[in-house]
């Protein structure tokens, strides 16, 4: 009887271990990842952009919160294909924000443009509105590597051209002006679309990256980025790989900020943060990624009864990027 059990226990295990090999195989090999396109295709994606600053120091109001999102949704085209390299116009099909703290709140929605008649809505709608249809270019090498972004800037520029001067809004559309440079949307995609090394990827590699940009308000600003293989899950067409991200940000010495429109001085302390991928290695496609960070600061000046300001900041972010079938 012992010998029947003993029989039936290594056919099951044999049995299992037919059924999970090829799996178990795929964890385990090397795996080159590259992103593939062809001439004229397309594909949509929605990037949510959430986050809290949390500001405290502020003379007679103590600590105070500000609440953002920013949504939106675009067509990503491939209009130059090269081995080396492909050239993407992104089409910005609609856009949804929404902003909130005790002395404020205003959003817009390109879906329904003419809600709410908060004056502060009409301005935003007046900035945000030339944004719908408009278009930029990215280049992006098969490795993932942004090599350049054109064409926001000059967008940017049309939306502000015709706005004009508040002091209430003055903050926020330099906050808008920041985020919406060619080397900001730059730094923006090198950090949600995954970058692979030029090489197989062994399971569980660990492998950096660097992104450099510069921001008006902060100066130069060094990200960098630490990927390891999670997991490579499938075959074939519908083989998938899972990557962890952690991620450093620097202000870079040698580039320190321009003169800042509020009149304050601003020290960024190093920020971190971290987040996951899920890339198609089938098609060669970004299926999703997650990035979420932690940017502290340090503001001082002169407020505007000469009284010295010195002020804590934190903007926790998360940024969210998925595939709109």
């Amino acid at each position: 009887m012992s010998s029947r059990i003993r029989f039936v226990t290594t056919a099951g295990a044999v049995a299992l271990g037919l059924l999970c090999g090829p799996t178990v195989s795929a964890l385990r090999q090397d795996v080159t990842l590259r992103y593939r396109w062809t001439k004229g295709e397309t594909i949509r994606y929605r990037i949510v952009q959430q986050s809290t600053t949390t500001i405290s120091g502020i003379p007679g109001m103590g600590d105070m919160a500000i609440d953002q999102s920013n949504a939106q949704v675009f067509t990503m085209v491939a209009d130059e294909v090269t081995p080396e390299r492909t050239t993407l116009r992104q089409v910005i099909e609609s856009v949804k924000m929404e902003m909130s703290s005790p002395m404020f709140a205003l959003s817009f929605d390109s879906a329904n443009p003419d809600s709410g008649a908060n004056p502060m809505n009409g301005m935003l709608k007046s900035v945000v509105t030339p944004m719908v249809g408009a278009s930029f270019t990215l280049v992006m090498a098969p490795t993932g590597e942004v090599q350049r972004v054109e064409g926001l800037s000059k967008v940017a520029e049309k939306m502000f051209q015709n706005v004009p001067q508040d002091p209430a809004m003055a903050g926020i559309l330099d906050g808008l002006k920041a985020n919406l440079s060619d080397e900001a949307m730059r730094s923006q995609f090198a950090q949600i679309f995954a970058q692979f090394p030029n090489r197989p990827i062994k399971f569980g590699e660990t492998w950096t990256t660097q992104v450099s940009a510069t921001n008006p308000m902060l100066g130069g600003l060094i990200t960098s980025l630490t990927s390891t293989l999670k997991a490579v899950e499938g075959e074939g067409s519908d083989r998938v790989a899972k990557i962890a991200t952690g991620l450093t940000i620097k202000q870079d010495a040698t580039k320190p900020a321009g003169a800042n429109p509020m009149g304050m001085t601003i020290q960024m302390a190093d920020g971190t943060g971290d987040g996951e991928h899920v890339f198609e290695a089938g098609s060669g496609r970004l299926r999703s990624s997650v990035i979420r960070s932690t940017l502290p600061m340090m503001m001082s000046g002169t407020g505007p009864d000469g009284t010295p300001m010195s002020m804590k900041t934190s903007v926790k972010a998360t940024t969210t990027v998925e595939i709109v079938q």
